[in-house]
């Protein structure tokens, strides 16, 4: 446990600064294209026609997240521009309530500076237009439920099927999570004999099969291919740099000396005390771990962001390895280390989003000269996003099935093709068109041309009846 109390404030103080300037710069960066696609589903006459399209398989997601913001701009009238802030808000609550779990009392410091140095909650989770802040949050509020006894059985269980009810419809891999609490809490109940309790977990079990079909639909829209299926054993290693990033440089050394210090007995007889908080958590923590192993043999998809659950055991047991007596010295260059990661971390990311804006910028200046083809929706969406909003549509997706299946293109290629055209069922999209379409419908036109992306080789390149002059690198003014 630290010790410098002052130390500590002041590190916990800078932190918070930190994170609130990290929101803020992530706040004005330009919607990428999952953000959108975000914005894409809940943009319906109705939520029955929202729940429709899931059903039917517009988007591989549970629709709990789209619901959720439906209302907020329907309802409560509240503008797109402004869902970032949401975000912000589930993480914080989310980080105040792990702070606040009774079975961390201890720990309570640490656990926030902990989390607080992490890049993954900096510049990913308290600022994007998805699911996984709600994620975070909703994990959050179940280990605090799962941790206080002053609730009755009945009620606390039913909290704990609710809001595992609301992980599985908020992303597919809480299966996994939820998996490991039903049968930790199952056992515990078995042996208590408490079979009505047992009962309420057989709830969100029922529902969830009755949306089976669904999950089908939704494999079937997108053909099966998925954009990543397996991972490499370096990154399976290396999963929790996922969370720490470049901290990981410090938290490692410092790690590796508490553990010359470190004494387990009290906190051993503190986590029996506990076991179930604590089983819960190391299942939690194996999860990314056992589903790696299982994708060298079967096609599962492994992304990282799919585990943000494991987050909670990371962090919570980096706090327990520290010893509750380090040598103040040590502990200074380890604060003051993060700090300055931190520091950098936000520079880097700060350059990285002016980049952004150049290049879409550069890209929606193309728009006032003529019509623009793109090869991946990671182009397209962003660039038309905001090219509607200054009334321009000249911004194009290309499906081209020929050249998405050829040698040299990558892996997703094919997930795009089908997902897209898929969504063309369900959505107004009139600028995604199949190549012989656009091929008839211009004549004339800008291609930004992609790494790994074969369309331009493919269809334009080398082809006599196509006149080409490369304007800058990887964009090309084509005339036929």
């Amino acid at each position: 446990m630290l010790k410098a109390s002052a130390l500590k404030n002041s590190i916990i103080f800078l932190l918070i600064i930190t994170y609130s300037l990290s929101f803020l710069m992530n706040f004005f960066r330009p919607f990428w294209l999952d953000e959108i696609y975000t914005l894409l589903q809940i943009n319906v006459p109705n939520i029955l026609i929202l729940l429709s399209n899931f059903y039917q398989g517009t988007d591989t997601n549970p629709p709990f997240y789209f619901l959720f913001f439906y209302a907020l701009k329907n309802y409560f009238q509240i503008e797109e521009k402004y869902f970032r802030l949401i975000s912000y808000i589930f993480t914080t609550s989310g980080i105040a309530l792990l702070y606040f779990n009774p079975l961390l009392k201890k720990y309570r410091e640490e656990v926030l500076i902990i989390t607080l140095v992490s890049p993954f909650i900096l510049f990913y989770l308290s600022s994007e237009v998805r699911a996984y802040p709600l994620i975070f949050f909703l994990g959050s509020v179940l280990l605090l439920i799962i941790s206080r006894d002053n609730i009755s059985s009945i009620k606390k269980h039913s909290l704990i099927a609710l809001i595992c009810f609301l992980l599985l419809f908020t992303h597919y891999y809480s299966l996994f999570y939820v998996l490991v609490i039903f049968i930790v809490q199952i056992k515990s109940l078995l042996g208590q004999r408490k079979y009505k309790e047992i009962f309420i977990y057989l709830m969100p079990v029922l529902i969830f099969i009755i949306w089976i079909p669904a999950i089908q639909n939704q494999i079937k829209s997108v053909n099966s291919y998925f954009w990543q299926n397996k991972v490499s054993l370096n990154q399976l290693i290396l999963f929790p740099k996922f969370f720490f990033g470049k901290t990981l440089l410090v938290v490692i050394p410092f790690l590796i000396f508490s553990l010359f210090n470190f004494t387990f007995k009290d906190k051993f007889r503190y986590m029996i005390k506990y076991q179930e908080f604590y089983i819960i958590l190391l299942g939690w923590l194996l999860i990314p771990y056992i589903i790696g192993l299982l994708s060298f043999f079967i096609d599962i998809p492994f992304v990282e962001r799919y585990f943000t659950l494991s987050f909670f055991p990371f962090v919570i047991g980096i706090v327990y390895i520290i010893p509750d007596k380090i040598n103040i010295r040590w502990l200074q260059i380890t604060l003051m280390s993060l700090i300055l990661i931190n520091i950098w971390n936000i520079f880097v990311n700060y350059k990285k989003i002016e980049k952004e804006k150049e290049i879409l910028n550069k890209r929606l200046s193309l728009l006032q000269k003529g019509n623009v083809i793109c090869e991946s929706p990671h182009v397209f969406y962003p660039l038309n996003y905001y090219s509607k909003n200054q009334g321009i549509y000249r911004a194009y997706f290309v499906l081209d099935l020929e050249s998405a299946s050829i040698k040299g293109n990558i892996k997703n290629a094919l997930f795009d093709y089908y997902g897209n055209k898929y969504l063309r069922k369900y959505f107004y999209l009139p600028q995604v068109l199949e190549w012989n379409e656009l091929n008839k419908k211009l004549n004339q036109f800008f291609i930004i041309d992609e790494p790994n992306r074969m369309f331009f080789e493919y269809r334009i390149l080398n082809r006599s009846d196509y006149k080409l002059n490369e304007i800058e690198k990887n964009i090309f003014w084509v005339q036929k």
